[in-house]
């Protein structure tokens, strides 16, 4: 099964992208139903919309992996970024 959408692009995980989901372990723990102390990005694709849509295939600190969907709104808004969806499971031919 292919995960990605059109309309996303492939782009580098970073730091700073590593940091935006870490950030939000929470949000991706309580849409798996999960309780990982951590997270790994292993690749990561973005859409540009009224913010930036992150689709991210990730590892827990588990070993579990997931998809998961992050919305973060444009700056100056006053919203937070959000996981907006996580699936458990993906293969290197989902990504």
């Amino acid at each position: 099964m292919q995960y990605i959408p059109e309309g996303y692009c492939p782009i580098q995980v970073t730091k700073d992208i590593q940091t935006l989901f870490t950030s939000n372990l929470a949000g991706i723990n309580a849409k798996l139903g999960r309780n990982c102390a951590t997270v790994f990005v292993d690749s990561v694709y973005s859409q540009l919309v009224a913010g930036t849509n992150y689709l991210a295939f990730a590892t827990g600190g588990d070993g579990t992996n997931a998809v998961v969907d992050l919305f973060v709104p444009l700056l100056g808004s006053d919203n937070v970024p959000k996981v907006t969806n996580a699936v458990a499971g993906w293969n290197n031919k989902d990504r």
